[in-house]
């Protein structure tokens, strides 16, 4: 699979920059060794030597991109970093406050490169410890956006929370995120062959995760253009049945396997990327334009009616309208187009871990 383009280059300038981070602090760092040669005073010197690896570690835990949320993540804050960060200033605290001195843990601190270890280990721990584990993060915003989605009065704040859950739901080329997505850690180092691995052993679910992908971007292109904004569906407007080498038009469920079989074997992996990134923007154009009180909505039996009409469930799937047909717009922001991909993408993570991991 391709690389994004928006990766590459953000890696290219993260790479750039630690370079001259790298020859900054070496330059600084020999300046100020050879000044305490000089005058024998190496105050400067001992905060230097513990700055520079502090800034490396920072500028290292900004490798996989910003962090998703600035909540404190404690278990990695208390036994990792807060030893290191401590062991890293101990030589500064003890020029200032002699009634810290101790030999032990002085020897142990001034280990050669010992203030590099711990100055890096710091700096990556402070930034990964303001990391909340996204999915904890989605699902506390997720059941925010069910307080507030059908209060008039707080209608753009809930569209902002959607939008704000939404992105992390497709590529960050989609929303041109500067963090990494859930669906950015499935595609990351995932191989062909687990993509379309049929059938997988799980205790729910035995599709591909090709199939899974192609599924949730089929449920929320039908229900966002046509249940919410009774418009033509991306996969039609876009023609991308043809660029995804498929025929079917439905939405997945009830299918055979022989049916999803080819399915996983056949879709156009790079197609299926892009319509995706077509459907996500589409929703959020969607659901920007929605006015006051829109939520609250009922679908109308025309919209539905529309689908059935469009072949966009299979007979056996009919239930799927009848579904649909007793929501609110809200609740179709809050399953199809959120929960429903959420569910998905996470079921996805962990086939592609299980898959990989028994193949290594």
């Amino acid at each position: 699979m391709k690389p994004q383009k928006s990766k590459v280059i953000y890696y290219l300038v993260w790479l750039v920059i630690g370079g001259l981070l790298i020859y900054l602090g070496n330059s600084i760092s020999s300046y100020y060794s050879e000044e305490a040669k000089k005058t024998f005073r190496i105050g400067s010197t001992v905060w230097i030597l513990a700055i520079v690896p502090l800034i490396y570690g920072l500028h290292l835990a900004f490798l996989e991109g910003l962090p998703k949320a600035f909540k404190l993540n404690w278990p990695l804050l208390l036994p990792v970093f807060l030893p290191c960060f401590l062991l890293l200033i101990y030589p500064i605290l003890v020029m200032y406050i002699n009634s810290l001195a101790n030999v032990t843990i002085y020897k142990l601190a001034t280990l050669p490169q010992a203030s590099a270890v711990f100055g890096i280990v710091s700096g990556l721990t402070l930034i990964r410890s303001m990391d909340l584990i996204q999915r904890k993060l989605w699902n506390e915003n997720h059941k925010k956006l069910t307080q507030t989605i059908l209060d008039p009065a707080k209608h753009q704040n809930a569209v902002e929370l959607f939008l704000q859950q939404h992105r992390l739901l497709h590529s960050s080329r989609m929303s041109h995120s500067p963090s990494a997505t859930l669906e950015d850690e499935l595609v990351k180092d995932l191989q062909e062959e687990t993509f379309r691995q049929y059938p997988v052993t799980a205790p729910d679910t035995k599709n591909s995760i090709i199939w899974h992908m192609w599924h949730m971007t089929r449920i929320e292109d039908m229900t966002m253009s046509v249940l919410v904004n009774n418009d033509v569906q991306v996969l039609h407007s876009g023609q991308w049945n043809k660029k995804l080498h498929i025929d079917d038009v439905h939405s997945g469920n009830e299918m055979t396997e022989a049916e999803i079989a080819n399915l996983s074997s056949t879709l156009d992996i790079d197609s299926l990327f892009a319509y995706r990134i077509e459907v996500g923007r589409n929703t959020r154009e969607i659901i920007s334009r929605l006015l006051p009180g829109d939520f609250k909505q009922k679908v109308e039996a025309a919209r539905i009616h529309e689908l059935k009409e469009q072949y966009a469930v299979k007979e056996e799937a009919a239930w799927l309208l009848e579904y649909w047909g007793n929501k609110t717009i809200a609740g179709l922001v809050l399953m199809p187009a959120t929960r429903h991909i959420f569910l998905h993408l996470n079921k996805s993570i962990r086939l592609k871990h299980k898959i990989q991991k028994s193949t290594l």
